[in-house]
C-alpha cells in the first residue's frame, strides 16, 4: 500500500509572487516581482526556478513570462489562504506599552 504524499502549501510570499505574475501584462524582472510581492530578490529567484521547472513560467531575455493558466492551476492547488492574507498596519499616539497592554488584555 502506497501512502500519498501531501501537497506542499505555499506561504504568503510565494502566493504573492504568483499573483504578480498572473497580473503582469508583460514579462517581469526578478526585482520588479520582489518589489510587487514584498519579498527579497533571492526568494523570487527560488520561486521562479520551481515555476520554470513546473512549466508555468518561461524565462526570457526580457524577463519571466507566465503561462497564466498553469499558474492559476498551481495557485489553486498550493495556495494557503490563512498565510497569504495581507498585512495590516497599526498606528497609535499613546505610549507603546499601553497599546500592547490593551491588545493582550
Amino acid at each position: 500500500m502506497m501512502s500519498e504524499r501531501p501537497t506542499r502549501r505555499w506561504g504568503a510570499g510565494t502566493s504573492a509572487i504568483v499573483r504578480a505574475l498572473v497580473a503582469a501584462t508583460r514579462p517581469s524582472s526578478q526585482s520588479d516581482l520582489a518589489a510587487q510581492a514584498h519579498v527579497s530578490q533571492p526568494r523570487v529567484s527560488q520561486v521562479l526556478a520551481s515555476l520554470v521547472a513546473a512549466g508555468a513560467v518561461i524565462a526570457g531575455r526580457n524577463g519571466y513570462g507566465p503561462d497564466k493558466g498553469a499558474l492559476i492551476d498551481l495557485y489553486v492547488e498550493h495556495h494557503q489562504p490563512s498565510l497569504a492574507d495581507r498585512e495590516t498596519y497599526w498606528y497609535g499616539l499613546s505610549p507603546l506599552r499601553g497599546q500592547i497592554d490593551r491588545l493582550i488584555a
